[in-house]
């Protein structure tokens, strides 16, 4: 006859008992094995089946979640290749970065030296470049390689070869240019003594630059280079040249005492409309002695045209001059501050910023892929932890449905064992007696005790032995059950009622 049990199924295939024992398993995971009020049968058949498609289940949770695993550890290992690319890639870009600012800022520097060092070239092409026609004179003139320029009485000299444009101990450098410009109106300030309504004289670029010119030959010979038809004044060695040209040689024109006058009669004489005016700060004579330059032109000259008051020109070239000084310093300062911290720079190579790019993308792209990784393998090992519990609570039912209702898989002694067999009216049969040698068998015929004298064979009376029996029966001996529990009651009272006496005689 086939066992079965009532129980009643949960949803997604949980089991629940009805009034039987929760097994330890299941009483620590409830919700899979529960009493309940609704029932049906199940067979150990169906049991078994049960616990099939359990373990099934639980093999099939074990292969996803070894799956996610193996994809987590996938892209773990990814990840880390990732990271490595990725920090190689943004050490070529910062290194690329600062190189490429140093490089930037070290042009930007030459670029703005550069620019520094044309002195009055710079300020004269620049003014060229905004259509200024007398600027673009000036810079033919400082820029020539040939005298064709040259109009003066040594117009067939070359005196080219003697303009350094833009060296420090040159008229033409920016700073010796920015001192005569600063001066230019001390002319004007002298011929205002006379008292004679001179005018003011005017400047252009032209001017200008043939005085650096001209200059530039006399700061290595002490003479006039007579390369432009211009007056011109010169004096090596004064602080203030107006003090020899002006307050010295008036003295001499007033007293007619036959010393030079020819610095003083420039200065007043009323033809001229346009100066230049050159310093510079060492000449390469008399000890390196400073020298100042000046240039005097009417305005019928072909280099007295497009002539502007003083203080225009003062402006147009202080203007010129901050820009390319501030420049200069601030390119120098940048340059220098450079070491140390990490750039950006706008001119690093492309490949390098897209190589960035990309391990930057990777690794984003890898991390919200393990993320997601790491949510499959942790939803796989909830679903495997539940297909185990279910395995086994369908297990456990199995167990209860093979073994009998007392603890599962104890003999009737309490003794783990096989079930012991049923007899037809299912109370359990007697214990089959032992053979000599310990196994189950018929009893073996007893040998009657032999006394001192007797001989093996003789008539001897033996006492059988008390054989147990079935609850209700009667011993060998004759002796019924009910009369020893008779037996055992009457005593009982017997002890009683001495008890009794005893404690009323101590009374």
């Amino acid at each position: 006859m086939k066992k079965t049990k009532v129980l009643s199924m949960a949803l997604a295939g949980t089991l629940l008992v009805q009034g039987m024992p929760l097994t330890t398993h299941a009483q620590a995971n409830t919700g899979v094995l529960e009493k309940t009020e609704s029932n049906t049968t199940i067979t150990i058949e169906e049991a078994e089946k049960l616990v099939a498609e359990k373990a099934a289940l639980v093999q099939e949770a074990k292969t996803l979640l070894d799956d996610y695993k193996a994809e987590l550890a996938r892209v773990d290992s990814a990840l880390a290749l990732a990271k490595i690319e990725l920090d190689e890639a943004q050490k070529a870009f910062d290194e690329a970065s600062n190189a490429a600012i140093i490089e930037a800022a070290k042009q930007r520097l030459e670029k703005a030296e550069a620019q520094y060092n044309l002195g009055s070239v710079g300020f004269f092409k620049e003014e060229a470049e905004k259509g200024n026609a007398d600027a673009q004179k000036a810079y033919d003139i400082l820029t020539a390689t040939t005298p064709e320029l040259q109009d003066g009485r040594n117009s067939h000299v070359d005196y080219t070869q003697y303009v350094k444009v833009g060296e420090e101990n040159s008229p033409t450098s920016l700073e010796n240019m920015k001192k005569a410009v600063d001066e230019l109106n001390h002319v004007n300030e002298y011929r205002a003594k006379e008292g004679k309504n001179l005018v003011d004289l005017k400047t252009n670029h032209s001017m200008m630059a043939i005085s650096q010119y001209q200059s530039s030959y006399s700061s290595k010979v002490v003479e006039h280079a007579g390369a432009f038809n211009v007056g011109e004044n010169l004096a090596w060695g004064y602080v203030n040249p107006f003090t020899g040209w002006y307050d010295e040689e008036k003295v001499n024109f007033e007293t007619n005492n036959g010393k030079e006058t020819g610095h003083y009669e420039n200065i007043v004489n009323t033809s001229y409309a346009v100066m230049g005016y050159s310093y510079n700060n060492r000449s390469e004579i008399l000890n390196g002695a400073s020298m100042y330059g000046q240039t005097f032109a009417n305005e019928r000259s072909p280099w007295g045209t497009n002539a502007v008051s003083v203080a225009e020109y003062q402006a147009s070239f202080g203007t010129y001059y901050t820009k390319v000084k501030t420049e200069l310093e601030e390119a120098r300062k940048a340059y220098e501050n450079l070491v140390g911290g990490t750039r950006s720079a706008d001119d690093v190579p492309q490949e390098i910023k897209d190589r960035l790019e990309r391990a930057k993308q990777a690794y984003a792209d890898l991390q919200a892929e393990r993320v997601a990784a790491q949510t499959n393998v942790d939803n796989a090992q909830v679903a495997y932890d539940k297909a185990v519990v279910e395995h086994q609570a369908a297990v456990d039912l199995l167990n209860s449905l093979t073994q009998p209702d007392g603890n599962p898989g104890e003999t009737p002694d309490g003794n783990p064992g096989e079930k012991p067999e049923e007899t037809p009216d299912g109370n359990p049969g007697e214990k089959p007696e032992e053979t000599p040698d310990g196994n189950p068998g018929e009893k073996p015929e007893e040998t009657p005790e032999v006394t001192p004298g007797e001989q093996p064979g003789d008539n001897v009376e033996t006492t059988p032995e008390v054989q147990p029996e079935t609850e209700g029966s009667t011993v060998n001996t004759g002796v019924s059950t009910n009369m020893v529990g008779l037996l055992c009651a009457m005593i009982a009272s017997m002890f009683a009622l001495v008890t009794t006496g005893l404690l009323r005689k101590k009374k």
